[in-house]
């Protein structure tokens, strides 16, 4: 499955897909300079509300079983409460936007917990 911002899809005004969406979108694993070392294709979308803004889209195969698994660890908030060095990896709000591509922030610091939200002062871009 892949997760992206909702606004990525292209979706009309009436909130429908591109045409040939499912023929032409894919995941491109290791993109780079125009050359990725895996392709795979969608078979299904949903998507929240444009406030949420997120997708979900469903690979007709999974990329696990070829390239590997990126491990995921959840830390707990309490964690943050104390101030922690980070790196960010997202978009950054001076990126060029012509790119839109996400950037690499370090040293950057978390400055709390509030609610379910973790504070901090990465350059960071909404949404």
């Amino acid at each position: 499955m892949i997760v992206t911002a909702r606004r990525c899809l292209g979706l009309s005004s009436k909130g429908k897909l591109p045409s040939k969406f499912f023929k032409k979108a894919s995941f491109e694993a290791g993109y780079s300079n125009g050359v990725s070392n895996y392709v795979v294709q969608f078979d299904y979308a949903t998507w929240t509300d444009t406030d949420q803004d997120t997708a979900y889209l469903r690979m007709v195969e999974p990329l696990g079983a070829s390239l590997g698994w990126v491990g995921i660890i959840f830390t707990n908030k309490a964690y943050f409460d104390t101030t922690r060095d980070l790196n960010y990896v997202g978009y950054s709000c001076d990126i060029l936007k012509e790119y839109d591509m996400p950037s690499y922030v370090e040293d950057c610091e978390s400055k709390g917990v509030e609610g379910d939200n973790i504070l901090h002062d990465c350059d960071t871009e909404h949404g």
